[in-house]
């Protein structure tokens, strides 16, 4: 927990252009910059990655020292708007790389905070946009909040062919 995250910085280096009071957004991921995935520009699947909030402490720590490259002036924003700016940038991604077009029909598949930000994305592209989740409360934001087109609530799965 705590991998979507801003802050107040206490303390940095003058080289990094941040200061302290400054606003910012940490990026949670934090890659080593040195294996193959990342010198070929894909941080993401770095061989070495350490996520904030899940291999090491994240938001939920009084203060928190992270490498100044991972970390972005939340500027006209405020730290709320930009904890939120991972998920966001999740789903916004998700719907670029489908290359989601308006008219067409997109099955968005859990409502959590990325299922959601996909929701948003793909409604603004202009598609139909169906929700699918377990949870009704979450599909009931997704209907009246976000102008999903459609929700489908699933029930609990079961195992079957398992060997107990």
């Amino acid at each position: 927990m705590g991998h979507e995250l801003s802050a107040v910085v206490v303390e940095a280096e003058r080289a990094s252009g941040l200061a302290a009071g400054d606003g910012v957004y940490v990026m949670p991921y934090l890659s080593c910059g040195n294996c193959i995935a990342c010198r070929q520009g894909k941080t993401n699947c770095c061989v070495n990655i350490k996520v904030l909030g899940v291999h090491s402490d994240g938001a939920l720590t009084e203060y928190l020292c992270v490498p100044a490259e991972f970390v972005h002036k939340a500027e006209g924003v405020t730290l709320d708007q930009a904890a939120m700016l991972e998920f966001l940038a999740i789903g916004a991604h998700a719907v670029r790389r489908a290359d989601v077009q308006a008219g067409q029909r997109v099955l968005v598949v859990g409502a959590g905070p990325i299922g959601m930000a996909a929701m948003i994305f793909a409604k603004l592209r202009g598609a139909n946009v169906t929700g699918l989740d377990t949870r009704a409360d979450r599909l009931s934001f997704c209907e009246n909040e976000l102008r999903v087109d459609a929700v489908v609530t699933v029930g609990p799965m079961t195992r079957t062919g398992s060997r107990d």
